[in-house]
């Protein structure tokens, strides 16, 4: 059972929804557009999860969002097995621990050319060879926009790391998927977000856990509601 601090999304909703004075949904006007990226789109996935959990007070927020965006989420949201033989630079045991991160950086910014993952499945995906055009983001930001916008805490041993692996690792992503994704009775008196529209957007360019998760996630979504 979820409590009052397991989701503080769901009261600064609330708060949004009153103080700004946001109409409800309807249709494609009105309404609350949340969007989650890469590794954020957990938290879209636990809200909606747990929505129905918590208690409804004078907003019934499942009138005022109008669509939910995972938007190019990471194949370790969903929580499925991670395939071997992939390349990841902040798993890379031949590579020193404090160069790491900074290769990440090069490695999550850059352009993959990917092959036809229905046809091939993961086979098709370029781990490590990136595309030579366009570059990497990275290179060409300058030094005071990349430390603005960079933080040591997905580093090996970082906070965002540890929480990661910690939940992956513990089945905390699957467990969630599967609750987020296929319908269930709501409880009495619980907020109903059945109907809210989900989209999955992914960017066919982006390092192989983006497109490489999203045609098994569509798959996987088939054969379980069979």
């Amino acid at each position: 059972m979820a409590t009052y601090h397991d989701d503080i999304h769901v009261y600064y909703l609330v708060d949004l929804v009153k103080n700004e004075r946001i109409p409800p949904a309807r249709g494609k006007t009105g309404g609350i557009v949340l969007a989650g990226w890469s590794l954020g789109a957990t938290w879209i996935i636990a809200l909606l999860a747990h929505v129905a959990e918590f208690p409804v007070g004078d907003v019934r927020l499942g009138e005022y969002v109008r669509r939910l965006v995972l938007y190019d989420p990471s194949y370790l949201c969903f929580g499925y097995p991670y395939p071997t033989g992939t390349y990841h630079p902040l798993h890379d045991l031949a590579s020193p621990v404090e160069e790491r991160l900074d290769k990440f950086g090069v490695w999550v910014s850059s352009y993959f050319t990917h092959g036809d993952l229905l046809a091939s499945g993961l086979k098709a995906l370029a781990d490590r060879n990136a595309a030579e055009d366009p570059p990497p983001t990275v290179a060409t930001m300058s030094a005071e926009d990349l430390a603005e916008s960079t933080s040591s805490a997905g580093a090996p041993g970082g906070c965002e790391d540890l929480f990661a692996q910690t939940c992956f690792a513990h089945g905390v992503y699957e467990s969630l998927r599967k609750q987020a994704f296929f319908l269930r009775d709501v409880p009495a008196g619980g907020d109903d977000w059945r109907s809210v529209e989900l989209r999955y957007i992914w960017c066919d360019r982006s390092i192989w856990e983006m497109p490489g998760e999203s045609p098994f996630h569509g798959r996987s979504l088939i054969f379980q509601s069979a």
